[in-house]
């Protein structure tokens, strides 16, 4: 798929079809700023059980989030070790920590609250450890605004089911989704694709006979049929004869064993009733 159209088409497709299979996502309010961000950084390339985990960690090997601002990413890192790429994800949960103390000399992130849709996005695009991807979490999970993140889940997802160009960078994708999707469903559309993405949709070995749009994605049906050729081919090597043997068959019953045992059956004597 090239055109916006029927790029827009199809992902209302899948949207459908995964919200009919999962059901709504709903976005809660945020009670804390930073660890909504937190939460956002660790969900990459990650499972929710694992992230719950993490975080339950956070609150009990930590005094607060300023104690994280000043750890070492590796100290980080050892609370989380279920968690994908974790001392990436810890080095850059110091950067964006430190970078907004470093702007506003509190860990209280309540200021953001006040900042319009542009000014979020902006403030985070700058940030050292921010970035597009981050910027639109930003606007979605803290001001209300309009956008899908792009991230690396939601990335791979649309790229299989055929739903990104050649060529196409994260602001790009960004700008298709934030067009394509209408603004009550951001959120939710962002959620569908992550539940898809941790679930089945994985990075290394999607589960693709047990994807809710397998029939409309053009990886999956690949997979599906690769996999398929391939158990027929080891069927059929399974029934050939091992090498050097000649497969047996059956024994015939030879003409002078079949009227010999007509013969005997004649000769012998009928069961009279009394």
């Amino acid at each position: 798929m090239s055109s916006f159209s029927e790029r827009s088409a199809g992902l209302r497709k899948v949207y459908r079809a995964l919200r009919k299979a999962c059901g709504k996502q709903s976005l809660e309010p945020a009670d804390d700023v930073a660890h909504e961000l937190l939460r956002f950084i660790l969900m990459e390339e990650a499972d929710q059980t694992s992230v719950d985990k993490a975080m339950k960690r956070f609150s009990q090997d930590f005094v607060d989030l300023n104690e994280v601002r000043v750890s070492f990413p590796r100290e980080i890192a050892e609370v989380m070790p279920e968690v994908s790429h974790a001392e990436q994800k810890a080095s850059r949960v110091t950067r964006v920590f430190n970078g907004i103390f470093l702007s506003h000399n509190t860990m209280t992130w309540d200021f953001l609250r006040t900042m319009g849709v542009r000014e979020v996005r902006q403030f985070f695009e700058k940030l050292d450890g921010g970035g597009e991807v981050l910027a639109a979490a930003a606007v979605l999970l803290l001001s209300g605004g309009h956008a899908v993140p792009a991230d690396a889940d939601v990335t791979r997802t649309l790229s299989r089911l055929g739903l990104t160009v050649e060529g196409e960078d994260t602001a790009s994708l960004q700008s298709f989704l934030e067009r394509a999707v209408a603004r009550n469903e951001g959120y939710e559309t962002w959620a569908l694709l992550h539940r898809l993405a941790e679930s089945v949709c994985l990075p290394d070995k999607p589960q693709c006979a047990k994807c809710p749009v397998r029939t409309m994605c053009p990886t999956g049906a690949e997979i599906l049929a690769v996999k398929k050729s391939a158990g027929r081919t080891v069927k059929s090597e399974r029934a050939k004869p091992a090498a050097g043997k000649k497969p047996q068959r059956a024994k015939k019953t030879t003409a002078k064993k079949k009227s010999s045992a007509a013969a005997s059956k004649r000769a012998a004597p009928s069961k009279r009733k009394k």
